[in-house]
């Protein structure tokens, strides 16, 4: 098993880094670019006098933004993996051979995702490491923020592997899957605080696992953490990542007998 799981990254990886200079300048720039959209925001809010939005004041509203960055990073590139993958197979005619590789789906999985480890770890390090000159934190819980970053991923993965379906049996239905995304993301809370919107729309939100990891995050960054806080949030993400991924594999495995469409 491990052996097969090491070999896919290693492909994948391989793959990834023939303009590994692109392929590595690209990490923060198409992943971070909201999050500094909003930080000019917040400076020109604060600079106006205000005090407070929602829980955020100028005293925290960096780290607060870093952390829903780091969140919005893993993400943006967990996001679209497999459909840019498929899309590659596709276009060079061997996604009949990738489909039918004697390879356990769940290992597909996690190879192709974690052939992305490299650009995600960068990503981490320097996010946590200017967030930490802002406002330090333990080392344990960096440690435990680097699990759930890792955990939330595999149900991204989950959510890119549904969508990768969809581009090879029907890639009309692609645009729903994007706009499925865009609400999400905005009921994710990333950027801004969840007090911003009325009652009805906070009860939507707090069904949102991305909600809760980037909340866990922030709550054991800033040292508030309680253990019923923690295990209510981290359900929500524990179950995000064992049902996604299912779900991805169940269709996936579904595309051989739909057949492959859109060459």
């Amino acid at each position: 098993m491990f052996e097969k799981l090491k070999a896919i990254i290693e492909k994948e990886i391989k793959l990834n880094f023939r303009y590994k200079f692109n392929y590595l300048g690209m990490s923060l720039s198409s992943s971070l670019r909201l999050m500094f959209f909003f930080l000019l925001i917040y400076f020109g809010i604060f600079s106006l006098g205000v005090r407070d939005i929602g829980g955020i004041s100028h005293n925290n509203y960096i780290p607060f933004l870093l952390l829903g960055g780091l969140i919005s990073s893993f993400l943006g590139f967990g996001y679209d993996l497999f459909n840019i993958k498929f899309q590659n197979e596709k276009y060079w005619q061997t996604i009949e051979a990738f489909l039918i590789a004697p390879v356990n789906k769940f290992n597909l999985l996690l190879g192709i995702g974690f052939s992305e480890i490299i650009r995600l770890t960068i990503i981490f390090l320097i996010i946590i490491l200017i967030t930490y000159l802002f406002l330090p934190a333990s080392i344990i819980s960096i440690l435990i923020i680097s699990i759930i970053s890792m955990i939330t991923y595999i149900g991204i993965l989950g959510i890119s592997l549904i969508k990768g379906f969809f581009r090879l049996t029907n890639e009309n239905y692609l645009f729903l899957i994007d706009y499925f995304f865009f609400i999400w993301i905005f009921f994710s809370c990333l950027y801004y605080p969840i007090t911003l919107f009325p009652d009805y729309i906070q009860k939507i939100i707090l069904l949102n696992p991305i909600y809760h990891s980037v909340t866990l995050i922030r709550e054991l960054w800033y040292g508030s953490i309680t253990s019923s806080i923690f295990i209510n949030h981290f359900l929500y993400i524990l179950g995000f990542s064992i049902i996604s991924p299912l779900i991805g594999i169940y269709l996936f495995n579904k595309t051989i007998n739909i057949g492959i469409k859109g060459y």
